[in-house]
């Protein structure tokens, strides 16, 4: 099999791939990609499952595996190999993939709306993140800016580069307080 990281794309070299027929020379026998998961074996380009590649492909190393960037550690592809005449039954080629760590998604922030000097809580309704590497229980916000007012945790006001945390929304332990002005 094939090592690689978390959307990379590494070279199927002959140590890790490779077939022999007694009657056919290595270089005539063709591979025949019947399904990929994770991610595209690529010759010079994208072959889509359906299309081959040839031993004398994988010998001038053109041929190459391209993870998707998606989560999880293994992706395979299937194949057969035909020496012109007759093929294997379906083989699988397995791949690890290597976890990288991800940033993680505001997938809520809906924003506020509130009257002058008025606070209000900002719920997971309104603002939440997702983090597929680590989960959601860790994440923490910064405040980064401050515009008429101020975020309050928990009754403290932050300053700019203070921080709350994903469990503090979802405890309804945040909230903004406007400061009056126009």
């Amino acid at each position: 099999g094939l090592t690689l990281a978390e959307g990379g794309q590494e070279t199927i070299t002959r140590s890790v791939l490779w077939s022999t027929d007694p009657d056919t020379e290595d270089s005539g026998l063709t591979y025949t990609l019947n399904n990929q998961q994770g991610g595209t074996v690529l010759v010079d380009g994208a072959i889509p499952a359906g299309n081959s590649f040839t031993q004398a492909d994988l010998e001038a190393q053109r041929v190459s595996f391209r993870h998707d960037g998606s989560e999880g550690t293994s992706r395979s592809f299937e194949f057969t190999v035909s020496d012109g005449a007759s093929s294997t039954t379906t083989q699988t080629f397995s791949i690890t993939v290597t976890p990288v760590n991800d940033p993680p998604v505001v997938t809520t922030n809906t924003g506020l709306t509130l009257p002058e000097g008025g606070s209000a809580v900002i719920t997971s309704d309104r603002l939440w993140s997702t983090d597929p590497d680590t989960g959601n229980s860790g994440l923490v916000y910064t405040v980064e800016s401050l515009t008429a007012g101020s975020v309050v945790v928990n009754g403290d006001e932050l300053d700019v580069g203070g921080s709350f945390t994903q469990a503090e929304l979802a405890a309804d332990d945040v909230s903004f307080q406007h400061d009056g002005s126009e």
